[in-house]
């Protein structure tokens, strides 16, 4: 019995390194490097050639999938932070990113978040911001999928997690609005129809969310279940963390 459980859990590891279909992009295995932030580019939001290596070396794991982390959205201030920016001005340096995970066999992924609220506080966020700005940050989104697209990238993920942007417009906590947006899952529905539109059918979508956000009074399990099956017909993937 102890012989067959374990060939049972081999079997089942073994999985992981099997390819894997997401939308119209094969993948040779389920590995994925997740997005995180070296802090590595230009000030401007230009690739330097310490950020390439950095990224270049992770797609050299083995991995199948490799997600360049928070990347700006934002069209109108693409620079600060010395972050990558998902503008059409970065377009050769998205292209070279890309391309250098690709040499190695691993799809090119992108995190994309709106940066200039990434630290604000997330009930002047969603109580101040107005109508058509919320309907800016959802284009802003948008056009930067279609840029990284254009730019090569096999896939895109928005960061919908850690108390971003989308969380704040879904967080029962903060949501005290009378236009369209104090519906609760009317921002993240109306921001992936958007993506969906900009990059077409078939390019993957994956969307990056917090399991429960821990906190009192903040997003529980459930309720992120629930959020799930509303938006899983506009994504390809959920990306799931904890917290904020």
């Amino acid at each position: 019995m102890e012989y067959k459980g374990a060939c049972k859990e081999m079997e089942k590891s073994a999985a992981i390194f099997q390819p894997i279909r997401l939308g119209n992009v094969e993948i040779k295995n389920r590995i994925e490097v997740a997005p995180a932030a070296p802090f590595l580019t230009g000030h401007g939001g230009a690739v330097t050639p310490e950020f390439y290596a950095y990224t270049t070396n992770l797609a050299k794991s083995g991995a199948g999938i490799v997600t360049i982390g928070v990347t700006n959205v934002d069209q109108s201030a693409p620079g600060g932070g010395r972050i990558l920016s998902a503008t059409w001005g970065y377009l050769s340096d998205l292209n070279d990113m890309a391309e250098g995970i690709q040499r190695y066999g691993a799809k090119a992924s992108i995190e994309l978040v709106y940066s200039r609220y990434m630290l604000m506080p997330p009930d002047r966020v969603v109580g101040e911001t107005s109508t058509e700005e919320v309907e800016n940050i959802i284009q802003n989104f948008a056009e930067a999928a279609r840029v990284c697209k254009t730019a090569g990238f096999d896939m895109i993920l928005i960061h919908g997690g850690h108390g971003n942007v989308p969380a704040m417009f879904y967080s029962k906590k903060y949501i005290d609005r009378t236009d369209r947006c104090g519906v609760r899952y009317r921002f993240g529905i109306e921001l992936l129809e958007a993506v969906r539109e900009a990059v077409g059918p078939g390019f993957p979508i994956e969307y990056r969310i917090s399991a429960e956000e821990i906190l009192p009074g903040m997003t529980t399990l459930e309720e992120t279940i629930a959020y799930a099956k509303v938006i899983q017909k506009y994504i390809d993937m959920l990306h799931v963390s904890r917290g904020l």
